[in-house]
C-alpha cells in the first residue's frame, strides 16, 4: 500500500510539471435491433517541454481489444487465414511514447514509439474522428503508431516527413524474421489543419514493408526410394517459405472557407507475393504458388456549418478487396477473385454546446460485401480535456 502512494505521489508530481490532455468517446448504437451504450475509445496524454529543442510526450490508448484465433487451412494450395474473434474488452495500451528532437539545421527529427505520417493530414480533411475513424485507420491499411525513427521538415507551403519502423505496430512486438523493415514517406503541400484553419492541401504517403521468413535453401529432395516428394530445406523438412512485401500509395486532397470543408482520398494496398512450396504435379515440377491481395479505397467527405456551434456532414467510403493466384509453373494461369467490397455512406450532425463536449447524432448505412446492407443509428458523445 505504501510503495502504491509512493507511486501515485511520484506521478502526480510528475504529471504538474507539464501538460495533460486527451478525449474519450461514448455512444449509444442501435444496429438492427441491438441497442447499446458503449466507450469507443479513450486517451490520456502528458507531455512537456524537457530543454528548449526537446519535447517529449506519452499518450494511453484505451479501446476495444480483440481475442482472435487465427486458423491455417491447409486444404487449399495456398492456405486460408481464418480469423474467429472470441471475446471483446477494453485494453489500455501505450499508444505513444518519444521525443522530438529540434534539429539545428531546421526540422525534427522524433525518436521512439511515435505516430506514423501516413493518415493525420487526411484525419483532420475529415475533422470527425470521434464519429467514425479516418479511412486509412478505419480499413487497416496503415499503423497509427509504431517503434522507429523519424524526420519532418517543412519548406515553405511543403511538408516533408520520412520514417524508418519496426513495422509490427503500436500493439505487436518485434518478431524474428529474417527480413523486416518499415519505409512510411509522406508529402504535403498546403494546409494540415482545414479542421482550424481556411487553406486547401494535396498530398502523397508512401508506406513500404518488407518482412517474411525463410526456412533454408530449397532443393529437390531424392528419398531412398527413389521418389521426388516435396522441395525441402537442408534439414529435410517440407516448409511453407513465406516471403511477402506490402506497399501503400495514397493521395488526397482537401480544401476549406469560410463555413465548408472538403476532401477526397484514393488509396491503393498490396499484400503479396506469399510463395508455398507444396507437393509435386504429375509431371514431377515443383509447385510454385503466388497469391497477391490488393486493396482499393475511395472516399470523399464534406461538412458544413449551419450555425456557430452546428455542423452537418457526409461521407462516402468504397473499400474493394482482391485476390490473384497464380501457379508459376503453368503458362497462362491467373485466377482473379472478389474476396468483398464494402460501401458506406455516413451523414450526421455536430453540436458543440459548450467547450470540450460534442454530441453527434449520426446515420451509418452500410452495405457489406454487396449482401448485407444495414443501418447504425448512433448517437456519439466527445468529452475533450
Amino acid at each position: 500500500m505504501k510503495k502504491t502512494t509512493l507511486f501515485l505521489l511520484t506521478l502526480t508530481f510528475c504529471f504538474t510539471q507539464g501538460n495533460i490532455s486527451g478525449y474519450a468517446i461514448f455512444d449509444y448504437e442501435n444496429t438492427t435491433g441491438h441497442d447499446y451504450f458503449d466507450i469507443e475509445r479513450a486517451y490520456l496524454s502528458y507531455s512537456t517541454d524537457i530543454s528548449d529543442d526537446l519535447f517529449f510526450k506519452i499518450r494511453l490508448d484505451v479501446g476495444r481489444d480483440k481475442d482472435v484465433i487465427q486458423v491455417i487451412e491447409p486444404a487449399t494450395p495456398t492456405g486460408v487465414d481464418i480469423d474467429i474473434t472470441m471475446d471483446q474488452k477494453l485494453s489500455a495500451y501505450i499508444k505513444n511514447a518519444y521525443v522530438d528532437w529540434k534539429c539545428e539545421q531546421g526540422g525534427t527529427m522524433s525518436i521512439g514509439l511515435i505516430g506514423t505520417n501516413s493518415y493525420g493530414v487526411q484525419e483532420k480533411n475529415w475533422g470527425y474522428r470521434f464519429v467514425d475513424k479516418s479511412v486509412l485507420d478505419k480499413y487497416k491499411m496503415t499503423n497509427t503508431a509504431d517503434f522507429g525513427i523519424g524526420y519532418s521538415h517543412k519548406i515553405g507551403n511543403y511538408n516533408i516527413s520520412a520514417q524508418l519502423l519496426n513495422g509490427e505496430g503500436f500493439k505487436k512486438e518485434e518478431n524474428d524474421d529474417q527480413y523486416q523493415q518499415a519505409v512510411y514517406v509522406s508529402l504535403v503541400y498546403g494546409e494540415t489543419s482545414l479542421n482550424k484553419n481556411e487553406g486547401y492541401n494535396v498530398g502523397l504517403v508512401i508506406n513500404y514493408h518488407t518482412d517474411g521468413q525463410d526456412n533454408g535453401d530449397y532443393h529437390i529432395d531424392t528419398n531412398s526410394d527413389g521418389v521426388d516428394d516435396a522441395y525441402q530445406d537442408q534439414n529435410g523438412a517440407n516448409p511453407t517459405a513465406r516471403f511477402y512485401d506490402s506497399k501503400l500509395i495514397g493521395l488526397f486532397g482537401g480544401w476549406a472557407k469560410d463555413k465548408l470543408r472538403v476532401g477526397a482520398e484514393f488509396n491503393q494496398f498490396s499484400m503479396g507475393e506469399i510463395h508455398t512450396f507444396t507437393t509435386l504435379d504429375p509431371a514431377s515440377n515443383p509447385i510454385h504458388i503466388k497469391r497477391t491481395l490488393e486493396e482499393v479505397t475511395y472516399a470523399v467527405y464534406a461538412n458544413y456549418l449551419i450555425k456557430e456551434n452546428w455542423d452537418v456532414f457526409a461521407r462516402y467510403d468504397i473499400n474493394d478487396q482482391n485476390t490473384k493466384n497464380s501457379d508459376i509453373n503453368i503458362d497462362g494461369i491467373l485466377n482473379s477473385d472478389d474476396l468483398r467490397k464494402d460501401e458506406q455512406f455516413l451523414v450526421g450532425a455536430v453540436w458543440n454546446p459548450t467547450k470540450g463536449f460534442y454530441i453527434s447524432p449520426n446515420i451509418n448505412f452500410k452495405d457489406e460485401n454487396q449482401k448485407r446492407p444495414s443501418n447504425t443509428y448512433r448517437l456519439t458523445f466527445m468529452f475533450k480535456y
